[in-house]
This record gives structure tokens, C-alpha cells and sequence, in this order.
């Protein structure tokens, strides 16, 4: 019995590695021309494109772990591949690998479900990106994030619950971008560039 608890675990980590290794790579930056294809891209610095909005947070909450770093960078909402995405930087400071989820989130005091799991090896630093779909936004009627609160979850490879810290976040959007914004930044560059063109 104790065997097959154990293989059954071994196949649930398993799981837990591929599907957080798709959690934590996939970030905007590796978007092109519509394809998404995981990549090692940082966050953010991505106003230029058109078909995504950046959205800033008031502050930039940290959990700090003996064993790990969480910090919560920024946001964004790609209207053609309708995500909404929170990116986040994780630093696994232990020797072991350590798995991240998220529960209890509440946006703009509606409660979400987003199926994400991040697996980070032993002494790795990973990006990774909270995604929503905008189809749920749309359905609740969410034009634009005001609040978002989520609980961190954290389990070491034999499954227990770190716990040493809180891992409650309460989070405020300082401002988010509209598609015609980022829209009139990409015009203004285009004229610019095209003034120094002319010489």
C-alpha cells in the first residue's frame, strides 16, 4: 500500500513539473504574430506591441521565505489571444524542488478558479504568469481590474505546506492601459520615427 502511495505521488509530482513548466514559461514576451510559444522572456517592457496592455500595481509585494522569493511585478491583457496575465518572478533558494498555486482569488470581489501550477527546481529562478481568461471577465462584466487578492500556495516535493510566512496578496491597480492608448503610443513613435527618417 505504501508502495503504490508512493508511485502515486511520484506521478502527481510528475504532473505537477509538466504543467508548472508550462505555467511559470509562458509570458507575453514570447508572444508573435499571435502564436504563443513558451520562452525564457522577461516581463513587461512590452508597450510597443499593439495588441497588449500594461498594467501597473500601486505596490510590488514580495514574499520573502527562508526558502524561496515570490515577488509580483506587473500585469497584462492581450485582447488577441484574450488573456489577462499577472506576471511574477519565483527564486527557489532551497535544495529541493518547490511547487506554487494559487486559490481563494478575488477580483474586483468576484471570486476566480485559475488552473495554475509552477514547479521551480532546486536554486532556479523562473518567470511566470497567472493567466485568466477574458472570456470569465467579460461573463462578470469586468471591463477593468480594480483589486485582485489571491492566497500562495507552497509544497515541498513530499507534499507538505510551507507555511514560515503569509502568502496573502491584496494587490491595487495603480492604471491599465486601454488598446487605444497603447495604440496612440504606437502612433507617436511611428510619426517620431518617421520625422528622424526624413532627417
Amino acid at each position: 500500500m505504501k508502495r503504490l502511495f508512493a508511485i502515486l505521488l511520484s506521478m502527481l509530482l510528475t504532473a505537477m513539473m509538466i504543467i508548472g513548466f508550462t505555467g511559470c514559461d509562458f509570458n507575453f514576451n514570447s508572444i508573435t504574430n499571435g502564436d504563443v510559444t513558451p520562452g525564457n522572456a522577461t516581463p513587461g517592457n512590452i508597450i510597443e506591441e499593439e495588441y497588449t496592455n500594461e498594467i501597473y500595481f500601486e505596490e510590488l509585494p514580495m514574499i520573502l521565505s527562508s526558502r524561496f522569493v515570490f515577488t509580483v511585478e506587473n500585469a497584462e491583457r492581450n485582447e488577441d489571444i484574450g488573456i489577462w496575465g499577472v506576471n511574477v518572478i519565483i527564486e527557489n533558494k532551497s535544495l529541493e524542488p518547490l511547487s506554487f498555486s494559487v486559490d481563494n482569488v478575488v477580483i474586483n470581489g468576484i471570486e476566480f478558479s485559475p488552473a495554475w501550477i509552477c514547479e521551480v527546481f532546486a536554486n532556479e529562478v523562473v518567470n511566470g504568469t497567472i493567466t485568466f481568461n477574458l472570456s470569465e471577465f467579460e461573463e462578470n462584466q469586468i471591463e477593468l481590474v480594480e483589486t485582485i487578492e489571491f492566497t500562495l500556495n507552497v509544497l515541498d516535493k513530499d507534499g507538505n505546506v510551507i507555511n514560515d510566512v503569509e502568502h496573502q496578496f491584496s494587490l491595487t491597480v495603480a492604471h491599465e492601459s486601454t488598446t487605444e492608448e497603447a495604440s496612440e503610443v504606437i502612433e507617436t513613435s511611428d510619426e517620431i520615427n518617421s520625422e528622424i527618417a526624413k532627417g
